[in-house]
């Protein structure tokens, strides 16, 4: 799950790494806006995150981590 101040969407991680991912989804965003992450991980326990969109093409956008917890 994703969210920007104004809605929550979902989107699919594809190429993650320790200082970003990217995120497939057909949401129409824009490069600088901030959002919150919630990643699953093994055994049901959730990663949060902040990251702002990098990059944008037409499957999806590049985040880059700006906090993880």
């Amino acid at each position: 799950r994703l969210g920007t101040h104004k809605e929550i969407f979902k989107g699919r991680t594809k190429n993650i790494s320790a200082s970003g991912v990217f995120i497939a989804t057909d949401e129409k965003l824009e490069a600088g806006q901030l959002l919150k992450l919630n990643l699953p991980l093994k055994k049901g326990k959730m990663v949060r995150a902040v990251g702002q969109i990098v990059w944008i093409n037409d499957e999806g956008f590049g985040l880059k981590f700006i906090e993880i917890k």
